[in-house]
């Protein structure tokens, strides 16, 4: 398995032949971050005069919204990497990258008979955890690197296990949404369709279909319509969803220390033992589609 990790490093990292995903996945993330930073640093400056399109009100409540999230450096880091999926959507997008061109070009078939079908979807599941790490750890650099070019006060007055507790469940939640792209990837295999349904997922239109199910059911249930069963089953389910964790994740670090937000469930340990549990279960799932329907698909 180590032979597949290291070729798979080796193809990320080599920028020949359109092969290097991560240096595409960093130039991504730098024009990205870079323009969202640059756009608030645009409107902060109008923030007293007020020019254009962009009265002094708006550019006001931004810059209330925007010094509150600079209190913290996971405050910070999740409004501008976590806050609209940006990060969710670009981890995922490279994991499918490199699974279908696997299987695209033949070259799974080729590697699946020198090291064996489950070894070579294990080492998919490693490499996805790697992956994560790197561009999470790469987008944050960004971050920081334009919030000091643009000079913004961030302060480090943060815990640093706080700040580690709070990095690790990002990174579980994004490797979590990375093998639900690899599972989809596994099941369609169609480079087009699964770019296409990893986009509505990483955007969170899938939980958002969950939220609205439940508050209707939150609104019947008021009516005394026989569904507050439902809407604490239905709630629940959606607040254990990747995306909406991920979501809530991007306030900062003190949200781990916040109650649980599932409606039917009980937790002891808050968001934090929530987050766990949501993200555990979906990478388990996950994980078990890889590794009992990959083996067993022709490639």
């Amino acid at each position: 398995m180590l032979g597949l990790l290291k070729s798979d490093l080796y193809r990320i990292f080599n920028p020949n032949r359109l092969r290097g995903e991560f240096f595409g996945c960093f130039v991504a993330l730098v024009i990205i971050i870079g323009g969202a930073l640059g756009f608030t640093a645009f409107m902060l400056s109008r923030a007293s005069t007020g020019s254009g399109l962009v009265t002094s009100q708006d550019a006001a409540e931004l810059a209330s919204e925007f010094n509150l999230a600079l209190v913290h450096p996971s405050a910070f880091l999740g409004s501008i990497l976590l806050d609209g999926a940006i990060l969710n959507i670009v981890t995922m997008l490279g994991v499918v990258v490199v699974a279908c061109t696997d299987f695209r070009d033949g070259f799974a078939k080729t590697l699946m008979q020198g090291y064996g079908r489950a070894t070579y979807f294990l080492e998919k599941i490693v490499f996805n955890a790697i992956w994560t790490a790197l561009v999470l750890l790469a987008a944050c650099l960004i971050a920081i690197a334009f919030a000091a070019i643009l000079r913004f006060p961030l302060s480090l007055d943060e815990g640093p296990l706080h700040l580690f507790a709070w990095l690790a469940l990002t990174w579980l939640g994004l490797w979590t949404l990375t093998l639900v792209a690899l599972a989809i990837a596994v099941l369609i295999r169609r480079t087009g369709a699964v770019n296409v349904a990893i986009i509505f997922i990483g955007a969170g239109a899938i939980s958002g279909f969950f939220d609205l199910f439940a508050e209707l059911c939150r609104v019947f249930s008021e009516f005394k319509l026989g569904a507050s069963s439902m809407y604490a089953a239905a709630g629940s389910f959606a607040e254990l969803l990747p995306t909406n964790l991920i979501s809530r994740l991007a306030l900062g670090s003190h949200v781990l220390f916040e109650p649980a937000t599932t409606p039917g469930l009980a937790l002891p340990g808050g968001f934090a033992t929530q987050a766990l549990l949501g993200f555990c279960i979906v990478a388990l799932f996950s994980i078990a589609i890889i590794l009992t329907k990959g083996p067993k698909r022709e490639y």
